[in-house]
């Protein structure tokens, strides 16, 4: 025999036993029955019985609803944990809220507003409805309100920190008589005990609420606050790691263009690599370029009338005004060798050239500012000579070094140190001279044809009379055809003539220092001949 499906057939059944047994107690034949009042109070105590079953199951049932509300309500919150706890992106957890509600209260839409951080206003920062709505959230979203004079329901709601229920009230504009919204629930928001907003849900119709359900929706509210608490962590968390990798980035750059101040990344990249780690002991390549020695006349006696400290100043007051200029002219300084500059210029001879000059007229203002501090001028001399160098690494495993090397580098240094000889400001190799794009730019002589030590090829050097004083220039230009003509016979061992020549040019310019040698060689050679296999060239013993 089955069991009975429900509750109502249970009863229908009993029903028919108590119906039954009044029917017996009806029966005349049963009237003389001893046992007929027992059997009367035995069926009243049923009846009763009956009667508190049927009230239990009606009370089971209510819990069981219950049960089964407070599971759903349970199952919601768990989703809704799990979701924060997977997700900082406010605006889903936020959306997820919403479509509980939805599903469990029928609420339409739901607003959050928050205090601003000066505690003076709150905003409604995040609206979400159904499309009854839509023109709610068109008109309340970025609402701000006065919480100083506490006017509105979403303030007082803030401002008093109370649940507040309203019928057929604009809780977003209590002005406004024209709207949808039938029923609103507000609820504040808090954190750590400060109210920091408040939570507001909507409908389009009369929703009444009951004790337990007002308890669940304030759970709503209370994720909310976690959900903005976990994304103001996240957010000051993420800032903290911005801001972390904002001064490692910093700190990365300053490295860098410290490095730079000591290993130039023009020197890197020619070794086609994009940063100084990857560089290694061996690498090299030879590229094209000019390369400019510049020097400190008497540098030595200077230095010695000042102190160790004094001597850094004095230095590093001259390199603040050249360095620039080498940079300007797309050239780099490949390192300081005392008062000494060595600088490649890898794109084009005149930006060398160019270099040298600016460097002559930075010296000139420097000098200015050395007379008002009561110091000597300084003089500088400068040369230049252009060729393919080798660029490379050299060193051992814990000590590594960019250097350059090649003849080129040595040429170079050498006709600087022949400026001192010819009392000139830059003097240029012929290989300079020759691939100078606009030679016609500068003002030029030739100076000398030289052997330097070490070397049997003769060199050809050049004056760049540009940077000197205008009278120095004027004088050199003037006397240049006059110098060439005499240099000529010179070379044609025409000793006598050429020293009539090089007399001529003195008494215009005593201080012509190239044109006092030629006439001390000329002498020399007139009295005792020149050497065997002659080709014009001085021959220089020193570096």
């Amino acid at each position: 025999m089955s069991e009975p499906n429900t509750n109502e057939d249970l009863f229908s059944k009993e029903e028919k036993i108590v119906k039954k047994a009044n029917l017996i107690l009806k029966d005349e034949k049963f009237a003389q029955n001893p046992l007929l009042v027992e059997y009367q109070s035995l069926l009243e105590s049923y009846r009763k019985l009956l009667n508190q079953d049927k009230k239990l199951i009606k009370i089971g049932d209510g819990l069981q609803n219950k049960v089964k509300k407070a599971k759903n309500e349970i199952e919601n919150l768990n989703e809704i944990s799990r979701q924060i706890s997977m997700s900082l992106d406010f605006d889903i957890v936020f959306g997820s809220i919403f479509e509980h509600i939805k599903s469990s209260y029928g609420f339409e839409g739901c607003c959050l507003t928050l205090v601003s951080q000066d505690k003076s206003r709150c905003k409604n920062e995040k609206f979400i409805s159904t499309t009854i709505f839509d023109s709610i959230v068109d008109s309340y979203i970025g609402t701000t309100y006065s919480l100083k004079t506490n006017t509105g329901l979403i303030a007082q709601c803030i401002v008093n920190n109370e649940v507040g229920i309203y019928q057929d009230r604009n809780i977003f504009e209590e002005i406004d008589t024209n709207h949808a919204i039938k029923s609103a629930f507000l609820m504040p928001i808090s954190i750590a005990g400060e109210v920091i907003g408040a939570f507001s849900l909507i409908h389009h119709t009369n929703i009444s609420l009951k004790g337990e359900e007002k308890e669940s929706l304030k759970k709503f509210a209370n994720h909310i606050s976690v959900v903005i608490k976990n994304s103001k962590i996240y957010e000051d968390s993420e800032k903290a790691r911005i801001k972390q990798l904002e001064e490692f980035n910093l700190n990365l750059t300053l490295i860098n263009k410290s490095l730079q101040k000591f290993v130039p990344k023009d020197f890197i990249q020619f070794l086609n690599k994009e940063h100084i780690t990857e560089v290694g002991l061996g690498d090299s390549v030879q590229q094209d370029m000019s390369i400019l020695f510049s020097d400190i006349r008497s540098f030595t006696t200077i230095s010695e009338t000042m102190s160790p400290k004094d001597n850094f100043g004095f230095l590093n007051s001259y390199l603040k005004v050249t360095g620039p200029v080498i940079r300007k002219n797309k050239g780099f300084i490949d390192k300081y060798i005392g008062d000494a500059i060595m600088a490649l210029f890898p794109e084009s001879p005149m930006n060398a050239v160019d270099a040298g000059i600016e460097m002559l007229d930075e010296v000139h203002k420097l000098n200015v500012k050395r007379k008002e501090w009561g110091r000597i001028p300084i003089q500088i001399g400068i040369g230049i000579h252009t060729g393919a160098p080798m660029l490379g690494i050299i060193g051992e495993e814990k000590r590594f070094e960019f250097t350059v090397i090649s003849d080129a580098v040595n040429l170079a240094s050498r006709i600087e140190g022949l400026t001192k000889a010819y009392s000139a400001s830059i003097l240029i190799s012929e290989d300079t001279l020759v691939a100078l794009s606009n030679p016609s730019k500068y003002y030029y002589r030739m100076v000398d044809k030289v052997k330097v030590k070490g070397k049997n090829k003769p060199v050809i050097i050049y004056e760049i009379l540009n940077g000197n004083s205008e009278r120095i220039i004027e004088l050199k230009l003037s006397t240049k055809t006059e110098f060439e003509d005499g240099v000529n016979l010179y070379l044609e061992e025409k000793f006598e003539e050429s020293s009539i020549i090089f007399k001529g040019i003195l008494k215009k310019d005593p201080k012509d220092t190239a044109v006092s040698l030629y006439l001390e060689r000329a002498k020399y050679y007139s009295v005792h001949g020149v050497p065997e296999n002659w080709e014009g060239a001085w021959k220089l013993d020193s570096k």
